[in-house]
Parts: structure tokens; C-alpha cells; sequence
């Protein structure tokens, strides 16, 4: 689609990202995470509010109207992303990200608290469906994976692109959510990453919804699939993780608060206002009913 598009075999990280046709789950993997397919979703996740989710679900992408000024931005912004991963560091503009992922507690003990199984990526995660989809904010291709295990399922996000590989662990009985990045190390071992992105900012309920433009590459039908399980999870539990004075106060709107509750959607923040702005002001596609009929 554009000329610095990378053609990417991407799979993913998590702070947690795509896969392909037919469906989106794993195939038997052997090893210590008891990881397997998953059925038929559809069955599986029946989201709560279901004329809210079905206007969600069915229509994924941003009004007609919004798409052309989103993908031009999309593409400018990964064509900058691509020149500066080409210069040397010594060249390349100022990062003004914290590092960290933002919770309360210090990276490494964060790290330190997350449960053996939650960052115990099953091995062949990479060789599992992914769906695959253009960033609508930032431009660059991702893909998406979805591995269930015994007790967690592990959503796998790959950009190569802004050189993100997250994960984005669900302990199934609890909803408890886990976030981090990760690498791979020469013995093709999954090792914590780093990081500068803060995960909360994005992701008040957790789990977020996958909004793509409307592109060939898309599944559709895998996309599908994927939000109502993302919708299904409701309002995950961030624990004790998330700094009660970095994220403010609450977001006073009786529109977005109807469904960020803090029950069926994560409620909202000083913190995600950015991200509100995005949804409400850019790509248009919040609250629901601003994308009924437009398809």
C-alpha cells in the first residue's frame, strides 16, 4: 500500500497484537505451558451487552469518511518510524517516552510478581495463525495471536516495524491481565524486554479492540472472532498495578461511562484521555453508534 511498507511475517508482542483465516487459535503445541487449540469461539464468548457488541464487531473500521486522512497520517508516520530506523541513534529525534510500562511498582518487580505460567509463552508460538492489519494511529503492519493455555490465554502482538513483540496474559477463572514485552535470545529463548510504551494508557479495560482499516490482508471473519473474545473478558483485573496517581482523575462523559463502567469496559482516566480523542475526534469509531450503518 505504501512505498515503506515492510512485508512482515509479524506475530506478536503484547502489550498484544493479529492472525488468519478460518480460525484464530493455536495449533497443539507440546511443552511445559499445556498450550491448545481453542474451538469455536463464537460458542465460547458470548459478550454481555449484545447490541452494543454486535454494532462493534460488525463494524470494525472508522466511518468512510475518516479513512482517507487516517491511512494518509498512518503512512506518513510509518514512513518517519522506517528513515529513523535507519539512521544512527546519534541522528535520529529526541524520544520524549519514560521508560517503564507505567504501573505502580518498578519494571522488575512487576516483572518479579507476574505467575510462572502468565510469561510462559508456549514454544511455536510464531507458527500459530495471526492476523495481520495495518496500525490505524501509527501506521506499520502488526499481527495478532491468540494461544490459549491451561489456565491463561496469551494474546501475542508482533510490529516489527516499532520493534514491539508484547504479551498480554488472561487468567481465564479471574480475568487477572498481565502485560509485558519480550525478545527472543540467540538459544530461541522468550526473554522480558525493556520497555518505553506504558500499557495502561491504551488499555483501561485490558483487553482492546481491534480496529484495522479495511484492507485486503484483513480476515474478516478472524476479526470477528477475535473482538467478541476481546469483549468477553468485560473489565479486566489490573491488581495492585496500575499508579493511582499518574492515571488522575475519573473521565466525567455519561456517554463514554454507559458502557466503561468498570463491568462490561474498563472505566476511563486522566490517563487514556489521548486515546479517547483519538476515538472520538480521529477515527470516529466511539461511541458505538457512530459506526451503525457505515460498512
Amino acid at each position: 500500500m505504501f512505498a515503506l511498507r515492510i512485508a512482515v511475517s509479524k506475530s506478536l508482542s503484547i502489550s498484544l497484537l493479529p492472525l488468519t483465516g478460518g480460525l484464530l487459535l493455536l495449533s497443539q503445541f507440546a511443552g511445559h505451558s499445556g498450550a491448545r487449540s481453542v474451538p469455536d469461539l463464537d460458542n465460547k464468548s458470548k459478550p454481555t451487552r449484545g447490541s452494543v457488541c454486535d454494532q462493534i464487531i460488525s463494524n470494525p473500521f472508522a466511518p468512510r469518511d475518516r479513512r482517507e486522512d487516517m491511512l494518509l497520517a498512518a503512512e506518513s508516520r510509518a514512513a518517519k518510524r522506517e528513515m529513523e530506523s535507519i539512521l544512527p541513534k546519534s541522528m535520529r529525534g529526541p524520544n520524549n517516552k519514560k521508560p517503564g510500562l507505567g504501573w505502580a511498582l518498578p519494571d522488575d518487580e512487576y516483572w518479579r510478581n507476574v505467575p510462572a505460567e502468565a510469561k510462559r509463552i508456549p514454544e511455536g508460538w510464531m507458527r500459530s495463525p495471526a492476523l495481520r492489519f495495518t496500525n490505524s494511529e501509527l501506521g506499520g503492519i502488526r499481527e495478532l495471536r491468540l494461544l490459549a493455555g491451561h489456565r491463561y490465554d496469551y494474546w501475542l502482538l508482533n510490529d516489527p516495524l516499532h520493534e514491539l513483540r508484547a504479551c498480554m496474559s488472561i487468567e481465564k477463572r479471574t480475568r487477572r491481565v498481565y502485560f509485558f514485552e519480550f525478545a527472543i535470545d540467540r538459544n530461541g529463548r522468550v526473554v522480558r524486554k525493556s520497555t518505553w510504551d506504558q500499557c495502561y494508557t491504551c488499555h483501561a479495560s485490558g483487553p482492546r479492540i481491534v480496529r484495522p482499516f479495511d484492507e485486503p490482508m484483513v480476515d474478516r471473519a478472524m476479526l470477528g472472532r477475535l473482538n467478541r473474545k476481546l469483549l468477553a473478558y468485560g473489565a479486566c483485573d489490573f491488581g495492585n498495578s496500575v499508579d493511582r496517581a499518574a492515571r488522575g482523575e475519573p473521565l466525567k462523559s455519561s456517554t463514554c461511562n454507559g458502557c466503561h463502567n468498570g463491568v462490561f469496559r474498563g472505566k476511563l482516566f486522566e490517563v487514556h484521555q489521548r486515546l479517547v480523542d483519538f476515538k472520538t475526534k480521529v477515527d470516529c469509531t466511539m461511541p458505538p453508534r457512530s459506526v451503525v450503518g457505515i460498512r
